[in-house]
């Protein structure tokens, strides 16, 4: 007889599960602090961009002393019906319905038909004759001309919406809210240029010839490379400061970054600054407007009213009544003009400027607070000769090496695909490959970080990064101020992270306290980077010019 054997319950074969508590879970503890801090980047990288974006748009039923993006669409319907190619039938039509909608605000424009001829330089000359509609304004007491500037012809692959149907209906619009509201001082000139897109011919027509030009002491332009985003101050004249200054002191919801004035004024055969160049060389201050935003609509059929994002109109048009109410009752007789500005967004509508004469205080002020640190490291033996060395060549390696993958990354891209072999202009639909070479040259530099990281302590790599750092910091300074605020602030930031680790113990220090610092030091690289950069994508090639003889 077999013995009974019992067989065991269901409860006693299959353990009960217990949840283990988040005390017991050291692993997620450690993780914490490392996705709190890339939540922390993530969210000042949003912060960054934010200034990119564009006002809410004002009503057609606003009252009539305000600008509305709204009210100019109405003209915008008509004016991009059609491409307004210099002596087509649209550029004809566009011309008259301005001369009309001028004569509907009990005004006289006039029509300066005259033949222009410009030099492109090895390539011969280019000539035509140009239609420019002009209507002055008659101040009260008038000190000085400020010239509203837009061209009404397109490109002929498009109806040109935004390039540059929208800087017409801005002046339409701020021309009949100007009249709306109370007399001004000084005259306001709206000059509607023919043939901007064959070698600014009707600017230069005006500016040469016209007996008005030269009362101009202010001009105002308007360009698109897009069909929306952020209307930015994109170019000004030389020696900047008072006007930049007073600029952001009066305009709504201003985006501006000095890069690109700054780039735009040392290559200046690139002719960056489209029709307002022509203004500035006779003379004038000047300021410049873009927007960038979805690049693949420049000259092309999708630059269309049904793309056009109405919050640019409304960020040039608030731009445009202020600068005409605010310059329009100043004296400019002697308009200051000597030195220039240094100036970024750090929030929508809060643009930072100070002059570009502290350029260099803020380089030697980083400067000695860099070698302060290294000073405190080498006694505190935490920091040693060759390790800082190895951390200084490391960083110019380092940086070489991740360009270097990233173009080759990029020529692999375009050896699979072939329809990227030729670019008709800017980046065309290639948002997804722009963030993936991004995440692809952060990785490349965190592996080669990591993998210098196994025979450099960490301190002597980010004390030498932040040494052979003073190279760029300087040259900016001294040779271009406009750009040192892109090397100075995320410089001077990246610093305290090290000067933590030198002036506290480190076993005084927890991972969430290393989490807070580290996130303070990337404060201005991931604020001001991002949305500085961003319009550097805007096409180049559509200020391309060679100067004339």
């Amino acid at each position: 007889m077999r013995p009974a054997i019992a067989k065991p319950r269901l409860a006693e074969t299959i353990p009960r599960p217990r949840l283990p508590r988040l005390g017991n879970l050291p692993a997620l503890r450690a993780a914490l602090p490392p996705l709190a801090l890339l939540a922390t980047m993530a969210v000042l990288l949003w912060l960054g961009l934010r200034p990119l974006g564009t006002p809410d748009v004002v009503p057609a039923d606003a009252p009539a002393t305000e600008f509305s993006a709204a009210r100019a669409m109405e003209h915008l319907r008509v004016i991009a019906a059609e491409p307004r190619v210099i002596g087509s039938p649209g550029n004809i039509a566009a011309r008259q319905y301005l001369i009309d909608q001028i004569r509907a605000l009990g005004l006289e424009p006039e029509v300066q038909t005259t033949t222009s001829v410009v030099s492109e330089g090895r390539e011969g000359f280019r000539a035509g004759v140009v239609n420019n509609v002009i209507v002055r304004v008659p101040g009260t007491a008038s000190t000085g001309v400020i010239a509203i500037n837009a061209h009404y012809d397109s490109g002929d692959t498009g109806p040109g919406a935004s390039d540059c149907g929208s800087c017409v209906v801005t002046g339409l619009e701020t021309l009949r809210a100007t009249l709306a509201s109370e007399p001004l001082k000084n005259d306001l000139l709206f000059v509607f240029v023919d043939g901007e897109e064959r070698h600014m011919m009707g600017s230069a027509a005006f500016t040469e010839q016209h007996p008005w030009a030269k009362d101009i002491r202010l001009a105002l332009n308007y360009e698109a490379t897009g069909s929306g985003g952020a209307a930015i101050l994109y170019v000004t004249s030389e020696d900047n400061a008072w006007l930049v200054s007073e600029f952001l002191d009066v305009a709504p919801d201003p985006a501006a970054w000095s890069l690109i004035p700054t780039i735009s004024n040392l290559f200046p055969d690139g002719r960056f600054d489209s029709d307002l160049g022509e203004y500035t060389q006779q003379g004038s201050q000047g300021l410049g407007f873009l927007y960038f935003d979805d690049p693949t609509a420049y000259h092309s059929a999708r630059d269309n009213i049904a793309e056009i994002d109405l919050g640019s109109i409304q960020q040039e048009g608030g731009y445009t009544l202020a600068v005409a109410r605010y310059f329009g009752n100043l004296d400019l007789t002697d308009m200051p003009s000597s030195g220039d500005r240094v100036f970024f967004n750090v929030w929508p509508g809060v643009v930072v400027h100070y002059s570009a004469t502290w350029a260099v205080p803020l380089a030697a002020l980083v400067t000695l607070a860099i070698a302060g640190l290294l000073v405190l490291g080498r006694r505190r033996s935490e920091l040693t000769t060759g390790g800082l060395l190895a951390g200084a060549l490391g960083w110019l390696l380092i940086t070489l090496g991740a360009t270097l993958a990233n173009v080759l990354l990029w020529v692999v891209v375009r050896l699979v695909e072939a329809d990227y072999q030729v670019w008709m202009v800017g980046s065309y639909q290639t948002t997804l490959h722009v963030v993936a070479l991004c995440a692809a040259t952060v990785a490349a530099v965190m592996a080669l970080y990591t993998l210098l990281g196994r025979r450099v302590r960490q301190q002597n790599l980010v004390a030498g990064t932040l040494l052979a750092s003073l190279v760029p910091l300087w040259v900016t300074s001294l040779l271009a101020p406009g750009l040192s605020y892109l090397v100075a602030w995320p410089l001077l930031f990246a610093s305290l992270p090290l000067a933590w680790r030198l002036l506290v113990r480190e076993r005084a220090m927890s991972d969430w306290v290393r989490v807070a610092v580290l996130a303070v030091g990337v404060v201005p690289a991931l604020v001001l980077l991002p949305a500085t950069l961003a319009p550097m994508t805007a096409p180049a090639a559509r200020f391309q010019r060679m100067p004339r003889t």
